[in-house]
């Protein structure tokens, strides 16, 4: 055993996520029957056997309780292949998905798996790459998947090194009017969004392809005006948090907002590749008030402003700094408000697999998918993950079993609604 380090507050904090064991999940899945394992061993060796970070496992310190602490403590004789689990394939992903959204990993060893899926029937193959949120983020997730597979250009070797770089020249009144702004929009009230409740109570997960020219098509719906997929991505989530206040607004709570969380990496230009923990999160209002899905996404326009929210992320990040060193039990107190569906009714995260022409060992990728943690609950998360192949919608819930199938159809019909004005034109033999 080599050494321990303490933990970062951001990923203290992923240690303590009251919902579940903390888990999250990319997966690849490529074209034709899976290599075999000794094959899959091997790449895993040769590609991550040498990262450092995925040596490290998770020790909790001090005695059982809200003060107790946690470090890593990094494995000299690390072998990567001790995390490869070979499924059956006797469960189909979202069986498999489900199952992992809470299941615990084992103390002793590094927070990750790769769990390893076949089909049947040797069309294709699943790699979903499973961890504790304390060890790595989506982006992280991103850059390891990618360096698992052959494309033509590699990106950069991770890192794990910390790199700090001085934040874009601002001036100071500027910035302390941006805190000042997300100070009083998270203290606003919201409106919470009843769930569909459909089933028994338990964590669920669902997810849906979505085609490429969906997205292309909302992107250009509103004349002379570009949206970005993001935005796209917002105006068909307040489409479907809508659903859920039918009719509107009396059943709401007249003029509360509608509010979502959305995750920003805050990695600094040029070290997107890095790895651990480094992202936070903004609140912003969503017109799920708004009748018509053209209006939505119109008022979506802007709603993500980088530059005034990088300052609110710093000014988050010092302050949970400063929370974690006169304990934990504060951090707890204060993050516990935000928790609740009036705080934020759901979670909109998305994700870039970037690359043309990828595969691994041979075999094109089809598709890429994943999963969240556990939400809080009465909330959704909805993840949106994009490659070259297409899109998928991946939606976690904590509510009932049915409720992430029926939110995963119902954004994915808001998002055909946005596209369907672009349609419209070649339906009728327009240029």
């Amino acid at each position: 055993m080599l050494h321990s380090t303490p933990l970062t507050p951001l990923d203290e904090l992923m240690t303590r996520w009251p919902f579940s064991p903390g888990a999250a999940g990319l997966a690849i899945t490529c074209q034709g029957p899976a290599p075999t394992s000794a094959r899959i061993t091997a790449l895993v060796r040769e590609r991550w056997g040498a990262i450092p970070r995925l040596s490290r496992a998770l020790t909790p310190r001090g005695r059982p309780g809200p003060a107790r602490r946690h470090a890593w403590v990094h494995h000299r004789d690390f072998d990567a292949a001790q995390q490869i689990v070979h499924e059956s394939g006797t469960e189909t992903f979202e069986q498999l998905v489900s199952r992992l959204m809470t299941e615990p990993f084992d103390q002793d060893l590094p927070p990750w798996r790769l769990h390893t899926l076949p089909e049947p029937d040797g069309s294709e193959f699943t790699l979903l790459l499973r961890t504790h949120h304390s060890l790595l983020d989506g982006r992280s997730l991103v850059t390891l998947l990618r360096t698992l597979l052959d494309a033509t250009a590699q990106p950069p070797a991770p890192r794990t090194a910390p790199v700090r770089t001085a934040p874009p020249e601002q001036r100071a009144l500027q910035r302390f009017a941006s805190v000042v702004r997300a100070l009083r929009a998270a203290s606003v009230p919201g409106t919470a969004v009843p769930m569909p409740d459909r089933g028994a109570t338990a964590p669920a997960y669902a997810c849906r392809p979505v085609p490429a020219e969906v997205f292309g098509r909302a992107r250009t719906a509103l004349p002379g005006q570009a949206t970005t997929v993001t935005e796209v991505f917002l105006a068909a989530t307040a489409g479907t948090l809508r659903t859920g206040l039918s009719p509107w607004p009396s059943s709401s709570g007249g003029e509360r907002p509608v509010f979502v969380t959305v995750p920003m990496d805050t990695r600094p230009a040029g070290h997107g590749h890095r790895l651990g923990n480094e992202f936070g999160a903004i609140r912003v209002a969503v017109p799920a008030g708004t009748d018509d899905p053209l209006a939505r996404l119109a008022a979506c326009r802007g709603l993500i402003k980088p530059t005034e929210h990088q300052a609110t992320l710093r000014f988050a990040d010092a302050l949970l700094h400063a929370l974690t060193a006169v304990g934990p039990r504060l951090v707890s107190a204060v993050l516990a408000p935000s928790y609740a569906p009036a705080y934020s009714a759901a979670c909109c995260s998305s994700l870039p697999l970037p690359g043309e022409g990828l595969a691994f060992d041979g075999r094109p990728l089809r598709r890429f998918r994943g999963f969240p943690m556990v939400p809080p609950h009465g909330t959704a998360t909805f993840v949106l993950l994009g490659c070259a192949a297409g899109y998928t919608l991946n939606v976690a819930t904590n509510s009932c079993s049915g409720d992430a199938r029926l939110l995963a159809d119902t954004l994915l019909r808001e998002l055909h609604l946005l596209a369907a004005p672009a349609l419209a034109p070649a339906a009728h033999g327009a240029p």
